[in-house]
């Protein structure tokens, strides 16, 4: 087991370096705020990439850190991990009247390469009756891409909804809370 941890983060920071290395695009030494870093050609494309490496990395960790310690397994190295991760793009939306937000869910799979491979994961959101929200698509393979807006025809007083997204890989289950905050129907206007 503490091999496959050693490996997985030897790898992630050897494509971390990598990617780093070759970003040549994505440096932003001479910004001079935020928005500037921000606009620079290639830093966010730089940063999701990375970013998104080093979630599925820690949530593989993470994920076989706790099995291990659950099940006892991996003391001494004698069963492999077997974990079904989910990741998020966002795990917090803003929605009202006018804006709807987007949420990107994507299967991984750890196995006895202990390295996370994407999966044909089956995914799907669950959203508490009455809600309040509308979801499209609410379900799909390996990556799900959903539209999460308020549906009009059923309007709620709640200031946010907990929604749950599962993923289930060869009978291995994965979920993540989503938090989105409801906005009011109130417009500011000058007079």
């Amino acid at each position: 087991m503490r091999r496959c941890l050693s490996f997985i983060a030897c790898l992630v920071l050897a494509t971390a370096g990598l990617i780093f290395a070759t970003a040549v695009t994505a440096s932003a030494d001479n910004c001079s705020s935020d928005i500037d870093c921000e606009q620079t050609g290639g830093y966010n494309g730089a940063i999701a990439v990375v970013g998104g490496i080093a979630a599925v990395a820690a949530a593989a960790v993470a994920a076989a850190t706790a099995a291990a310690a659950a099940t006892g397994s991996g003391k001494n190295g004698d069963e492999e991990p077997d974990l079904a991760i989910l990741q998020l793009d966002v795990n917090e939306l803003d929605v009202d009247a006018r804006n709807s937000a987007t949420v990107t869910m994507t299967g991984w799979h750890v196995g006895k390469s202990g390295q996370p491979q994407r999966v044909p994961m089956t995914i799907w959101i669950s959203a508490p009756p009455g809600c309040g929200l509308l979801i499209e698509p609410d379900q799909g393979e390996g990556q799900l891409v959903a539209v999460v807006r308020l549906d009009e025809s059923s309007p709620t007083d709640a200031e946010q909804v907990a929604l749950t997204a599962h993923g289930v890989w060869k009978g291995e289950e994965a979920t993540e809370m989503i938090t989105v905050r409801l906005g009011g129907d109130l417009e500011l206007r000058l007079y």
